[in-house]
C-alpha cells in the first residue's frame, strides 16, 4: 500500500519482483502511464486498487491533482486492457464527499478502511483458493 509521494513504491516493488505481492493499493498518487508491455503484463497479474477523494481542484500544488487522478484512470484502463483486475475508487462518484488528501486522517477514515478491506476480500483474498488449486 502506498500514499501520495510513496504511492509508486508498491508498483516499483512488484516490477522488481512480483512474487509474494498479492495486491496493490495506492491512495492519492500520480500513476505511471508510460509502462512497457512487459511491465503492464507483470502488473496486470496483481489486483490493483487506486483511491482518490474529492479535493482535487481545491489544493494548490505544483501539479494538478485532477491530472493525477486522470493519469490513474488511464493506468487502470491499461491494466484492464492487459487482462488485469484493476479498480478506481473515486469517492465522490461513490457518493462519499468531503475527504482531504490525507484520507486516513479524515473523520470517515474507518468507512474508507472498510472499503479497502472489502476490496481486498473480493479481489485478493477470494483468489487464494483459485491460485492454490491452479498450482495443483
Amino acid at each position: 500500500m502506498g500514499h501520495s509521494e510513496s504511492g509508486f513504491y508498491p508498483e516499483q516493488a512488484a516490477l522488481v519482483d512480483a512474487r509474494g505481492i498479492k495486491g496493490l493499493v495506492t491512495i492519492e498518487m500520480r500513476c505511471q502511464t508510460d509502462l512497457t508491455a512487459a511491465q503492464l503484463a507483470t502488473l496486470s497479474r496483481i489486483p490493483t486498487l487506486v483511491m482518490f477523494g474529492d479535493h482535487l481542484g481545491d489544493v494548490n500544488a505544483p501539479f494538478s491533482w485532477m491530472e493525477a487522478k486522470n493519469a490513474c484512470d488511464t493506468f487502470i484502463q491499461q491494466l484492464k486492457k492487459a487482462g488485469g483486475d484493476a479498480e478506481m475508487m473515486y469517492l465522490p462518484a461513490m457518493g462519499i464527499k468531503g475527504n482531504s488528501h490525507m484520507l486516513m486522517q479524515d473523520k470517515n477514515n474507518l468507512q474508507l478502511a472498510d472499503l479497502i478491506l472489502g476490496w481486498i476480500d473480493g479481489h485478493v483474498e477470494s483468489k487464494k483458493g483459485v491460485r492454490a488449486n491452479a498450482k495443483k
